[in-house]
């Protein structure tokens, strides 16, 4: 589609698409446009194209031609640009020239409705970019043309104006108003305008001020007086002649500028990530759900937020409470809330469509042309909320939901804002701002702590806190403190709106049977999260239907999908839930327990297949253990779950439980992460219900958790113990194994003995060595050729015996496939290595040691030690490195033998053969 602009600059465009035209094109198109369809005769045009002669012009008009019609093919006549007698005319159709469209929309506006003219209006003004013609505007045969449509646009804006009136929109034609004034301050049409819009505004006095301003204006720079109709409009505003205001605005009352926002918090704090997140996307015509559990603050900071921008908002801030949760049972109707809105955009009753769409469409329809904030408060899901949406505009709508309101995001392209409880710094700048400075001050920093850790950073619960020590002036803050011990009891108030449980009540009571059933299932859970599979587990029902009903959950607030498939709760909203028991609680434990038992025991075999296996019988029915494939994918789910599974052992008080848990467990305790102090305790726990293999089992755990201390004279007692009860068992293996630990604790865990300590070590180690092989346990006989090569590495002449004991460990081991005992194994040899004055060989051996070990176990700390003593007697440049790393392991994971690895790693080269001493 062709289209020529003369509104400003001249210009060519089809499709949208500029077209490029040399001057002498522009220059004959503009003569041709001010003709306005009649001819032209080519001496006019030579003439006013600066005296080019025929030949020139017909080459100009050619080209001209071709710029009009890119697709007229060869030799057909021209359509557009033709010949008629001696000159040429300019034959388009009106809508293809933007002053032609102009002069148009003046003309056709007194025909339409009102909100067609003045739909017209604004795209035909839309299309002025400056003087007409541009360059070519100071041209003689240009200047009535130039005249003439700045004539036509202030009166399509006076008229545009006028009709705002008529739809009683005051504060709009105000706006127009004082544009047209800005651009002709000595005219008096814009005045008037100014002057009716103010006073149908009710702001009379604004409108007398309006009209004895331009008075003042003519007489300074005219010495005339307003046009008689000015002074008539003054005398009519005085004399309070409301049919002269009737008459001007067709009838129609004006709409005041809605500015219906609730009163903000006067003590905002924090919520600096939200508050940007609000200005990147409500800012302008989007979208945006501000969504959380109730009690967090999101009407709080959608109403800060609000007040703060009011001012991108000049036609108003409108504000809704959809009531989707609170004390009635039923949401607002959205046909209600439109009614209400459309009311407050001046629409009467008696004009207000009865059916619900038809209120949407009308919504819009007023809707569209104004720059305005929607704020829809407590949302209860998104069919409330889409028929208030406005179309395609410059409105923006700002949602407040405990529900995340998905299809919103998906359908609507909303953006979410999630909005989460405070963290600690801002609980504590909360109680700050809501009380005094110097009370706050007064307060021990423990007791501010724990109210905001009582409160679970829950805005709604820290107000109620805070409200209570305002009440209360002369109550320490201790005290109050002292008070959240009694749970949701320390947050009731008489206010329902305002009581904590009935808050909460409120999302559990539009919540599915089986979605409210397990929220109170999951709040049996007793660690900090809880993952998919385990709630599967805990529910007794399939993964994929127990992932939908927390979908559920998340979409409600009522759970956080922290992290994919983990999921937590707030600490009072499991309160809630935990006073409202479940019907399957016991049933639900007991199966939360056998999961984590299950997946712990299949990890274990995993980590370790050579263990004894036990009998740990069928998890309950509904519960579907976790298998990992591999010992990377082992040690990472007990990574992960370590905190709740020991949450789960921590709550269990049934002696079979915690004797299978401490068989699951121990292993993972002591040689992969060293919470070696965790097991110890585990495994005491469990000895009173153990049976008389399974406490042999728990003692050995416990000394070899002391030798991992190196606390090796409680080993030694408890070794003996266990030797001791070993034989009144019969229990060979153990036996074996109780003698080792005694040899063990007679020397050292991760080091070299001296002469005595070996000596007194290897008769220990050579009848455990005996006793393994009784025992038909020649795999674990290999664990005795540490101390009985220590002791050959003291003998005359023994070094070759020793190196063949250490060579043998590593070899069987390997053989075993039991990667962490060959990098033990390893570091041994290293140590030996070094000792014997080729620390070559030690730093091949420490180095091998480490490649087996995974990047993130404690146990490399050992073989780091040895390699940096190795690397430091060489004079290796990697000895700086390799101690950073050594101790910050040490640091990051809190190993055990932290002193004698801290010594180690500090002790200056001269002395480096100390290390393993």
């Amino acid at each position: 589609m062709i289209d020529i602009r003369v509104l400003g600059a001249v210009e060519l465009r089809h499709d949208g698409v500029p077209v490029p035209i040399g001057d002498r094109q522009a220059h004959l198109l503009a003569v041709l446009v001010a003709a306005d369809g009649e001819v032209v005769p080519d001496d006019s045009v030579t003439a006013r194209l600066r005296q080019i002669d025929t030949p020139a012009l017909h080459v100009y008009v050619s080209r001209l031609r071709r710029a009009l019609e890119p697709d007229r093919a060869p030799r057909a006549a021209p359509r557009l640009l033709v010949r008629r007698g001696s000159g040429y005319a300019l034959e388009v159709p009106g809508r293809a020239v933007d002053a032609r469209r102009l002069e148009s929309a003046i003309g056709r506006a007194p025909s339409l409705p009102d909100a067609d003219a003045l739909t017209g209006l604004r795209a035909a003004l839309a299309d002025w970019r400056g003087r007409p013609f541009g360059r070519f505007a100071d041209e003689p045969w240009a200047a009535p043309s130039v005249t003439r449509l700045t004539e036509a646009r202030r009166t399509a804006r006076e008229t545009a104006a006028t009709i705002l009136l008529r739809l009683g929109r005051a504060d709009d034609a105000a706006a127009d108003a004082r544009a047209l004034i800005g651009d002709e301050p000595l005219h008096g049409g814009g005045v008037r305008l100014l002057a009716l819009a103010l006073w149908a505004s009710r702001r009379s006095g604004d409108a007398l001020t309006a009209l004895r301003q331009h008075r003042d204006r003519l007489a300074d720079q005219l010495g005339l007086d307003p046009e008689p109709e000015l002074a008539a409009l003054e005398h009519a505003i005085l004399d309070r002649r409301d049919d002269v205001l009737r008459a001007a605005t067709g009838g129609r009352p004006a709409t005041v500028r809605p500015a219906q926002l609730p009163r903000p918090t006067r003590d905002f704090t924090g919520r600096e990530r939200e508050l940007a997140a609000l200005d990147r996307h409500a800012d302008g015509d989007g979208i945006t759900v501000i969504c959380g559990i109730g009690g967090v603050g999101k009407t709080t900071l959608a109403l800060h937020w609000a007040h703060a921008a009011a001012d991108r908002y000049p036609d108003g801030l409108l504000h809704v409470d959809l009531r989707g949760y609170g004390p009635q049972d039923a949401p607002l109707d959205p046909g209600d809330a439109l009614a209400g809105l459309l009311g407050t955009l001046g629409v009467p009753d008696e004009q207000l469509p009865p059916d619900p769409a038809a209120r949407t469409a009308l919504l819009r329809s007023l809707l569209a042309d104004r720059r305005m904030l929607l704020l829809l408060d407590n949302a209860r899901d998104t069919a409330q909320v889409l028929p208030l949406l406005p179309g395609a505009g410059r409105t923006a709508v700002l949602i407040t939901s405990r529900s995340r309101l998905p299809d919103l995001v998906v359908t609507a392209g909303a953006h979410a804002v999630a909005l989460g409880t405070f963290p600690p710094e801002d609980g504590r700048a909360f109680v700050r701002a809501r009380l005094s400075a110097d009370r706050v001050d007064r307060t021990d920093p423990a007791s501010l702590d724990a109210i905001v850790a009582g409160c679970g950073g829950l805005p709604l619960a820290l107000a109620l806190v805070c409200a209570r020590a305002v009440l209360q002036p002369g109550f320490d803050l201790a005290a109050i403190a002292e008070e959240l011990r009694d749970g949701l009891d320390a947050f009731t108030t008489t206010q329902a709106r305002h009581d904590v449980r009935t808050v909460f009540s409120w999302s559990y009571r539009h919540l599915a049977p089986g979605a409210a059933q397990l929220s109170r299932l999951l709040a049996l859970h007793p660690g900090p999260d809880v993952a998919l599979a385990t709630a599967a587990s805990i529910a007794g029902r399939p993964i994929p239907e127990v992932r939908a009903t927390l979908g559920h959950l998340v979409d409600a607030h009522l759970v956080e999908e922290h992290l994919p498939a983990r999921f937590r709760m707030h600490d009072l909203l499991r309160a809630h839930a935990l006073e409202q028991p479940p019907d399957d609680g016991p049933g639900a434990v007991r199966r939360m327990r056998d999961h984590y038992l299950h997946s712990a025991a299949n990890a274990a075999l995993v980590i370790s297949p050579v263990r004894r296996r036990w009998q740990l019988g069928d998890p309950a029915p509904g519960v579907t253990p976790v298998a990992p494939p591999d010992e990377s994918a082992a040690v990472g789910w007990l990574d992960r779950e370590y905190t709740n599974v020991m949450a789960a052992v921590d709550d269990c008080t049934e002696p079979s439980y915690l004797v299978r848990f401490a068989w699951a467990l121990i292993p993972y305790q002591q040689d992969h992460r060293l919470r070696v102090e965790d097991s110890i305790r585990l495994a005491r726990r469990a000895l009173p219900g153990a049976e008389p293999d399974q406490e042999c089992f728990l003692r050995y755990m416990i000394v070899r958790a002391l030798l991992r201390l190196e606390r090796r004279a409680d080993a030694r007692h408890e070794a003996h113990a266990l030797v001791a009860l070993a034989r009144q068992n019969g229990d060979t293996f153990y036996l074996a194994h109780g003698l080792l630990c005694v040899a063990t604790s007679l020397t050292t865990v991760h080091g070299i003995p001296t002469r005595e300590q070996a000596d007194a070590a290897y008769p220990y180690a050579s009848l455990a060595h005996q006793e393994y092989l009784r025992a038909g346990r020649p795999a674990d006989a290999v664990y005795t050729l540490d101390p009985i090569g220590w002791y050959h590495y003291h003998r005359p002449d023994g070094q070759a015996t020793a190196l063949h004991c250490f060579e043998n460990a590593v070899r069987i081991f390997e053989e075993q496939g039991h990667r962490y005992a060959v990098a033990e194994a390893l570091t041994r040899l290293a140590l030996f290595r070094r000792a014997t004055g080729r620390p070559h060989d030690a730093v091949t051996a420490a180095e091998r040691a480490l490649d087996l070990y995974d990047r993130d176990t404690d146990m490399r700390v050992e073989p780091l030690t040895v390699l940096y003593a190795c690397y430091r007697d060489l004079g290796d440049d990697r000895a700086a490195a390799t101690r950073e790393s050594a101790l910050a392991l040490i640091g990051e994971h809190a190993a055990p033998r932290v002193e004698r690895l801290r010594a180690a790693l500090a002790t200056a080269p001269e002395a480096t053969s100390s290390i393993g001493s």
